[in-house]
């Protein structure tokens, strides 16, 4: 299946993993199965933008592959990162605050028009902007219609509002700096006008103390 060689290509250049006993790529996730028992890593499709695993990457993998962000205050002190979209108004942010053993989890993304006082002056990211696509096919200024076809095309389901289609799924990421583990993705588009003019991906977190 195509996607499901798109997905192992990708996690093969950008995100080796060691030490997991089984890596497979599926229509929905990738994913290792642990000798322990435990749960192991499941990292749903919703999360890939950009060469990153949103609820998987860390603030260093995205320095690797977009260069080195603004330091902005996020959930910890200076945890944020933002980047300029060369060629574009977009701005992309990203926050973490808890660790795996990758190092601090980026658990929130947002990609927008525009910036604020934290993403002022924010440098540009190394990447062209034709890479900065919601798993490498949906980008600022598409049309609602041409979103909802590609949500099809993947056979995703999207819950509407007037202005929003949430797309969420299910997942597991362990962290490390306590008992819990990112549990839920979700995907919040916006429109206006019926044009997509934000992108929100957020991992959330279950604790199993």
């Amino acid at each position: 299946m195509k996607f499901n060689q798109n997905v192992t290509a990708l996690l093969n250049r950008f995100l080796p993993v060691v030490g997991l006993a089984v890596l497979m790529a599926t229509a929905g996730c990738f994913s290792s199965r642990s000798s322990s028992g435990n749960p192991g890593t499941s990292i749903p499709a919703i999360a890939e933008f950009a060469g990153v695993f949103i609820g998987y990457s860390s603030q260093e993998d995205l320095a690797r592959q977009w260069g080195e962000g603004k330091v902005t205050v996020g959930g910890h002190p200076n945890s944020g990162r933002a980047w300029q979209i060369k060629g574009t108004s977009w701005v992309v942010d990203t926050d973490g605050f808890d660790y795996s053993h990758r190092g601090l989890v980026v658990d929130g993304l947002t990609l927008a028009t525009g910036s604020d006082e934290w993403t002022t002056n924010a440098p540009l990211a190394r990447l062209p902007k034709e890479k900065f696509a919601w798993m490498g096919g949906v980008q600022l200024g598409m049309s609602r219609s041409a979103v909802e076809q590609f949500l099809k095309s993947k056979s995703l389901a999207g819950t509407a509002t007037n202005q929003e289609l949430v797309v969420q799924a299910p997942g597991h990421n362990a962290l490390s700096d306590h008992p819990g583990a990112f549990e839920t993705w979700v995907v919040r588009l916006t429109f206006e006008t019926n044009v997509l003019t934000k992108l929100n991906i957020d991992a959330d977190e279950r604790t199993t103390r």
